[in-house]
């Protein structure tokens, strides 16, 4: 049992699957855990052992954005494209985080919010 999108609880299984450049399938698996925190290490894993090649790149969402991915991503020499979880949140606590900081395009600089 695991709570669905639409905050119901069903029998539900989560698939996860890997697709190589030519949008060939490389891996799949089925759990029944709620999200993909704990599947991307198991699926880069199981990417290695059926291409038997060394992975160079991965590419993931948000689902799959934790520190412990992404060290192994850098442990394992990946080159991982996968954007944090708490990429959207507002930080409205600090002022000074990043995302508080303006682009200026036509100077190719970042603006602090104290200018």
């Amino acid at each position: 049992m695991m709570k669905g999108k639409k905050k119901n609880t069903d029998t539900n299984y989560n698939v996860q699957v890997a697709c190589c450049k030519n949008q060939l399938i490389i891996y799949n698996n089925v759990v029944t855990q709620g999200n993909d925190k704990a599947q991307l290490i198991p699926a880069l894993k199981g990417i290695g052992a059926n291409t038997n090649q060394p992975l160079e790149v991965v590419l993931a969402d948000a689902g799959y954005g934790t520190f412990e991915n992404i060290e192994y991503e850098h442990q394992q020499q990946i080159n991982g494209y996968v954007p944090y979880q708490g990429m959207n949140a507002t930080f409205e606590d600090q002022p000074f985080h990043s995302s508080h900081f303006q682009y200026d395009r036509q100077r190719d600089v970042y603006i602090c919010p104290a200018n």
